[in-house]
């Protein structure tokens, strides 16, 4: 019965129609909620719904850049269209950079702590 319960949160936007949903009472959903296995399936699953989305992103990412670029790129294209799309490829190139440089910071953190402990 929880499997139902977690698929209709995750479908709906509310409690409410999520206990509609499912064939709960508001109040049970609620109630489950509450304990810690239903709140850590519950998170499990959102993190795989998550991992699904990020999958789909990540495929589409270069057909996206694709289009900004095109954008930017057209002459003919309004002005405000090609600034839009320049500025969202600069500011996507350097948030790629930031988290580049966070995550080389914190691999060699994690290098000195590890070769500290031995």
């Amino acid at each position: 019965m929880w499997e139902t319960a977690i698929a209709s949160l995750l479908a709906t936007s509310t409690i409410h129609e999520a206990a509609d949903q499912c064939g709960v009472s508001e109040r049970t959903l609620k109630r489950w909620l509450a304990m810690p296995e239903f709140q850590a399936a519950f998170s499990e699953a959102k993190s795989e719904l998550l991992k699904v989305a990020t999958s789909k992103l990540r495929r589409e990412a270069g057909a996206a850049v694709d289009v900004l670029s095109s954008v930017a790129r057209d002459t003919e294209a309004p002005a405000a269209s090609r600034v839009t799309a320049g500025r969202t490829l600069l500011e996507l190139a350097f948030k790629s950079h930031e988290t580049e440089v966070l995550e080389e910071r914190i691999a060699a953190l994690e290098r000195s702590v590890g070769h500290g402990n031995r």
